[in-house]
């Protein structure tokens, strides 16, 4: 299927095509090694069906390269990040409520970002552990909550990114391996997850930047993407 389809993790009963296909794939990935049943729910398989067009072949390619690194980096053990309030204060970050549609908001601030002390009270690699440990709360604690709440779907999230007081000093060395670390965990692990992003108060440094990380970004979440002036 070439067109773009709408997101849903509801499977859409009018769709018998898609129907089919989701039949089919909860059916194959029992046979993927290291499949846990817990990975065997529709809203879950839905997102990978949607970034890849419903092509079952390349669906499938995908959750496996997906289960396979949950089992290499124990996705499923239990994760401490007692250090989490001191993060926030050198990177602030976190959901606010949800808009009209019942959608999570998530607002962070890297442009007051102060990357050494971060560093001081966390490692890359523990702070990576954590950003994984926030989508799997998102997919199943987050968007079911929203739903209750609401009424209504909710299996995207609205990201607004606020570079105000972004400077030279912000993009310190290490900064960009850690956003392309996540932009690639985002892309192949956690798909469909964004509804709209909004990159607000963008500085004349921001551009040059963006030229590098909008690279790493396919391009049905490029066009998702809105970046707002400095006044904004």
């Amino acid at each position: 299927m070439a067109e773009t389809l709408a997101f849903s993790t509801i499977p859409d009963q009018s769709k018998i095509d898609q129907l089919h296909i989701l039949r089919d794939f909860k059916t194959s990935i029992q046979t993927i090694n290291g499949f846990k049943d817990h990975l065997n729910k529709d809203d879950l398989l839905l997102r990978f069906l949607h970034a890849r067009k419903f092509n079952l072949d390349d669906t499938m390619k995908m959750f496996n390269d997906y289960v396979v690194w949950r089992n290499e980096h124990k996705i499923d053990d239990p994760f401490d990040y007692p250090e989490v309030e001191q993060v926030k204060k050198y990177f602030p970050h976190g959901y606010f409520r949800t808009d009209k549609q019942g959608r999570p908001i998530y607002i962070e601030r890297p442009g007051v970002l102060d990357f050494k002390k971060l560093l001081e009270v966390t490692t890359i690699e523990r702070f990576l552990k954590y950003y994984i440990h926030c989508n799997e709360k998102l997919i199943h604690e987050i968007f079911p909550a929203c739903v209750e709440e609401s009424g209504h779907h909710a299996g995207q999230t609205v990201y607004i990114i606020d570079l105000a007081g972004m400077g030279i000093g912000t993009c310190a060395p290490g900064v960009l391996d850690i956003i392309k670390e996540m932009a690639v965990i985002g892309k192949n692990y956690y798909p469909e997850k964004n509804a709209e992003t909004y990159i607000v108060n963008t500085p004349w440094i921001f551009y040059g930047l963006w030229a590098i990380i909008s690279l790493w970004l396919n391009e049905r979440t490029l066009s998702k993407i809105h970046i707002k002036g400095s006044n904004f």
